[in-house]
């Protein structure tokens, strides 16, 4: 068996070619490729990640495969946590002296922190949620991909000046 590391950043390539220097997430257990759960939760498979990706994109008006790319750059769609900066979930929801994602995100779809920690459905929820949001803080309505740019920034909780653009 060994480790493998995690990076924890919002950007990756899908957004506009832009990179950021990641820190690090807990370590997740892989074996051969394929991932081992450890946690007290039932894990959803790829396929059912995809129809939770697609739903909580139609229903909050953000890119589903934006929500895919900040999942995979968060978590590699492995519901876990807390990490080392207090990040839980697929979509790495955090609550440190940073970031609130996730008070933020389980007040906008009106769950607890609790739930948002532990379902991965609602966990990509209220990621959606919070980033609809950020999106139309940030660029207005109906934001195209590349408008999401500060809405990620916001979300990851950097401030705007460690931004590599």
């Amino acid at each position: 068996m060994k480790t493998k590391l995690t990076h924890s950043a919002i950007f990756c390539a899908l957004v506009a070619g832009m990179t950021m220097a990641p820190s690090l997430a807990l370590p997740c257990a892989i074996c051969e490729g394929n991932t081992i759960s450890l946690l007290p939760w039932e894990h959803p498979t790829d396929n059912e990640l995809d129809k939770v990706f697609d739903d909580a994109a139609a229903e909050f008006g953000v890119p589903s495969d934006l929500l895919r790319a900040v999942a995979w750059v968060e978590s590699r769609w492995i519901h876990t946590g807390p990490s080392i900066d207090q990040g839980w979930g697929i979509m790495h929801l955090v609550e440190n002296d940073t970031a609130e994602t996730l008070t933020l995100a389980a007040k906008a779809i009106g769950e607890s922190t609790e739930t948002l920690k532990q379902n991965p459905v609602a966990n990509i929820r209220g990621a959606a949620a919070i980033l609809a949001q950020f999106a139309k803080e940030t660029a207005g309505d109906n934001p195209r991909l590349e408008d999401y740019q500060e809405a990620l920034l916001k979300y990851s909780g950097l401030h705007p000046d460690a931004a590599p653009f």
